[in-house]
């Protein structure tokens, strides 16, 4: 049986947006006009792709998170959904469980006690 389900989830498509993919191969073209630091001008237009590709990353990271963050979610509502709907039958599962236990403890018992009342007849 299986006890929990998931629907909308079917075929999940993780992709990135056409803004992102154009704007990480613009700042790349932009990194590989820096090939040196000679001058103030080099400076400045390495500076300036230094920034644009450290905020690409930053952003990425930022969504990356932010994607988990909504997986998580689902995550926390399949164990509390699990949860609610398991508590009673551990409850009952542990008190059964303990039943038979103390059962078996006094066959054990009783069992163990036998062979003594024998001796002490003989």
């Amino acid at each position: 049986m299986n006890t929990l389900t998931i629907t909308g989830l079917d075929k999940p498509l993780v992709q990135l947006s056409p803004d992102a993919l154009r704007v990480k191969l613009a700042a790349l073209d932009a990194c590989r006009d820096v090939v040196s630091v000679g001058n103030r001008n080099e400076l400045h237009l390495a500076k300036a792709a230094y920034g644009r590709i450290r905020e690409i990353v930053s952003d990425c990271e930022r969504s990356k998170f932010a994607a988990k963050e909504q997986v998580l979610q689902i995550i926390r509502e399949i164990d509390d959904t699990a949860n609610v709907f398991a508590s009673e039958p551990i409850r009952q599962r542990e008190r059964i469980g303990k039943l038979i236990g103390e059962y078996n403890a006094m066959i054990e018992e009783r069992e163990r006690v036998r062979p003594m009342e024998s001796e002490v007849q003989s």
